[in-house]
């Protein structure tokens, strides 16, 4: 059984794996037909919880975290699935059969802001997850400029005003 890296898991993630078996027969399918690229699957172990996220202008943020494992029909290694962010639209329950699309990171999880829930019809959204890299670089990069600028006019005043 695998762990996740984000901590301890839950009661509900306790579940035996059976090595070498599918957790889902193969002739188990979607209500709908998957969509092309997506993979479908059974979710189990399905958690969602609070994480607090420190941003670099020392404010606390929230997030929400969904995190669940995926049982494709007929494969033996289920998918782990993790959706964080600012708020969470939707709901996602053991046993709903989830559609995922895009490639996994990695680790081999699935890092998704986007699933559709094929047993109720819902898509399930996560909405303002962490921070951008790139445009903290840039807003990071135009304060640099800024005080470079700051400090090249403090020399020049101070250089005037000493002639």
């Amino acid at each position: 059984m695998s762990f996740s890296p984000y901590g301890s898991p839950g009661p509900e993630d306790r579940r035996p794996e059976p090595a070498g078996q599918p957790l889902l027969p193969v002739s188990e399918l979607p209500p709908r037909p998957v969509s092309p690229g997506a993979r479908a699957g059974r979710a189990y172990g399905v958690v969602v919880r609070q994480e607090s996220q420190v941003s670099s202008n020392h404010q606390t943020l929230g997030l929400t975290v969904l995190e669940f494992r995926l049982a494709e029909p007929g494969n033996p290694q289920p998918l782990d699935v993790l959706m964080r962010g600012r708020s969470l639209s939707g709901t996602v329950r053991d046993g709903d059969w989830i559609e995922l699309a895009g490639p996994p990171d990695a680790t081999n999880r699935w890092n998704v802001a986007k699933a559709q829930n094929l047993t109720t019809g819902s898509t399930v959204v996560v909405v303002g997850g962490r921070p951008n890299k790139v445009v903290t670089a840039v807003v990071l990069s135009l304060v640099g400029v800024l005080m470079l600028g700051v400090v090249l006019l403090m020399i020049g005043l101070f250089a005037l005003g000493s002639s």
